[in-house]
């Protein structure tokens, strides 16, 4: 049975409206661009531009594919959340991360969104095409992929002993006999 929810008018017009005025007015009342405190330069700005966005099918059925993919790692990043309170998690302490844990999450995510961008506008196909010369095995994508392994094993091994870790543990005991 048919609802409002599945019409093509509501998942390719409406939702990807909301969506992008959303967004569009989040970011103008964040970083201040058309001056402090002008919520209606920001909602006419957002409002122009989602219904630029929305009447061109192109973007909205970009819109369309990258959508799920954000909502599930939202859910992702909820549970996870909700699993820290759980355990015992208060403050912001308990979500600091280490520098290197961010940086690394924050590049994997940069890449993550690149590579879903490709796919919905489907230069990835091209791209891989282009890569693997037509052949289509993805040998060289995976001995690419196991060359940025090796190289970031030893960059880990490589900078790991640099706070003090791992370097002269059987000192203490070689010089209190001499």
């Amino acid at each position: 049975m048919a609802t409002i929810l599945t019409a093509p008018i509501f998942k390719e017009i409406i939702l990807p409206f909301v969506l992008i005025f959303v967004v569009v007015f989040a970011i103008l009342q964040k970083t201040q661009v058309l001056g402090k405190g002008k919520r209606q330069i920001d909602s006419i700005t957002a409002l122009m531009i989602a219904l630029i966005t929305v009447s061109f099918a192109y973007p909205t059925g970009i819109i369309g594919k990258i959508v799920p993919f954000l909502a599930v790692a939202a859910v992702i990043i909820l549970i996870l959340l909700v699993m820290l309170g759980f355990v015992g998690a208060d403050g912001e302490k308990a979500y600091k991360l280490p520098d290197w844990v961010r940086i690394t999450i924050e590049v994997l995510g940069v890449i993550g969104l690149a590579i879903a961008v490709l796919w919905a506008t489907g230069a990835w196909s091209y791209l891989l095409d282009k890569i693997t010369n037509g052949v289509g095995d993805g040998g060289l994508i995976t001995n690419i992929f196991f060359i940025i392994v090796i190289i970031g094993v030893v960059v880990i091994a490589l900078t790991s002993g640099k706070n003090g870790e791992g370097k002269g543990k059987g000192k203490g005991k070689e010089g209190e006999g001499s």
